[in-house]
């Protein structure tokens, strides 16, 4: 018999280990799990975060301090320290000392997707929101959320903020601000327009029901692909406002280009797998953006040869980035680099310096209207003139949403849940 604690919520299920267990298992076989009504006005729901961490003693006390300024106090925190070698346990361990919001999981290594389910598997409150252990939160980044998910119905699934791309230091380095409401199923299977791991707030119940992030993917695009299962039966809302400090380096997951292509290609079959519906123009669109994206990285780490192999992979999967200007760009920058390199070379041995100088060089002239910090207000979306490439994707998105019927309705087909899902440990 499960034992109630003092706060009047039941523990959750838990395995004969003692770990905790995913409503999504703790149901018999074909029992629907019930949508969660966030209430409008008054009761602040709780809202669990959930905070993988490996070896991230450089950052973890950073995300969590964004964390504990939150304007919305109604939440919990649950950091899963993945068989950290350094100190990430101990640091977080201070922070639980000094705030019992905070609580500390340990397991052995697994992954980020694994601690991530781990973490969820644990939550108690009805909005799960991820945080990445070296990003960071606006003040208002909870409560702004909770109140775009109070203010929707039980079709909307997901809620989501703009973010701003930081360095090492916190500086700003770009922007993504893409707003999308409603049915977003065509938008979101061309490109991963949330931008990251710690933009969303999603509801619980129905992430456990969709299995949780998947680990077939290797910790890569395992973000998008949830997104994209909660995308296929629900609605998105957006935020229009700067609330993540989406913290890129030189290292890190994103550096990991073998494992990156083989997330995208086994999220892009399952979704082909379920949803044959969808034409294969958008998957060929997708994965032309995905690979251009690829490109412009390893461009950024100095890696030429792959550069130049992404850059032509983006062009066989779409034969129209032909009159894309971007492109051309992209291309005209990698040639100079190319060109430039015995110099480079001959001058800077070590060319992370060389790279680290030339993007110093190039935010010093740049306008950089995030002078100010990275959490300074976003201005607000302007239409622009679009050419070329630009035009023609509008174009085909919006050919798409005619085509196919993609709104929430009690018909459609329900998302299956991943093959290799992973229970909490």
């Amino acid at each position: 018999m499960a034992m109630t604690p003092s706060n009047g919520r039941p523990d959750p299920p838990r395995t004969k280990e003692g770990a905790a267990v995913p409503a999504a298992e703790a149901k018999g076989p074909g029992e629907a799990v019930r949508a969660v009504v966030i209430p409008a006005h008054g009761v602040r729901p709780l809202v669990s975060v959930v905070i993988p961490a490996y070896n991230a003693e450089r950052f973890i006390g950073r995300t969590l301090d964004s964390l504990l300024a939150q304007t919305y106090p109604n939440f919990e925190a649950i950091v899963v320290d993945d068989g950290s070698t350094d100190t990430t346990a101990a640091i977080v361990e201070e922070f639980a000392r000094r705030d019992r919001r905070i609580r500390l999981h340990r397991q052995q290594q697994g992954g980020a997707s694994r601690a991530r389910n781990a973490a969820i598997g644990l939550a108690r409150g009805p909005l799960v929101a991820p945080l990445d252990a070296d990003d960071v939160w606006t003040e208002t980044k909870l409560a702004d959320e909770v109140a775009a998910m109070a203010a929707s119905g039980p079709e909307v699934g997901l809620v989501y903020s703009w973010s701003r791309i930081i360095d090492e230091e916190e500086r700003p380095v770009a922007e993504i601000a893409h707003t999308k409401n409603g049915d977003v199923l065509a938008e979101l299977a061309s490109t991963n327009f949330i931008g990251n791991g710690s933009a969303p707030m999603m509801r619980t119940d129905l992430v456990r029901k969709l299995g949780g992030y998947s680990t077939e993917l290797q910790d890569r695009c395992e973000d998008w692909d949830l997104y994209l299962r909660i995308a296929e039966g629900h609605e998105f809302r957006c935020v229009p406002r700067v609330c993540v400090g989406y913290r890129q380096g030189l290292g890190g997951l994103s550096a990991d280009y073998r494992k990156m292509e083989h997330g995208f290609r086994v999220m892009r079959r399952r979704l082909r797998e379920r949803r044959p519906d969808l034409p294969h123009s958008l998957s060929r669109t997708s994965a032309s953006l995905f690979f251009f994206y690829l490109a412009q990285k390893s461009a950024v780490q100095g890696h030429y040869g792959r550069t130049l192999r992404y850059l032509l992979t983006t062009l066989l999967e779409d034969p129209m980035r032909i009159i894309s200007r971007q492109y051309y760009g992209e291309l005209g920058k990698w040639l100079i680099r190319v060109v430039s390199l015995p110099v480079t070379r001959y001058l800077w041995s070590d060319q992370r310096r060389w790279g680290q100088l030339r993007r110093s060089v190039a935010r010093a002239f740049a306008r950089d209207p995030a002078a100010a910090g990275w959490h300074h207000e976003a201005a607000p979306e302007v239409a622009v003139r679009l050419g070329g490439y630009d035009a023609l994707m509008n174009r085909r998105l919006e050919a798409w949403k005619k085509a196919f019927t993609m709104r929430y309705a009690p018909v459609r087909a329900e998302p299956q849940v991943p093959a290799g899902r992973v229970a909490a440990l």
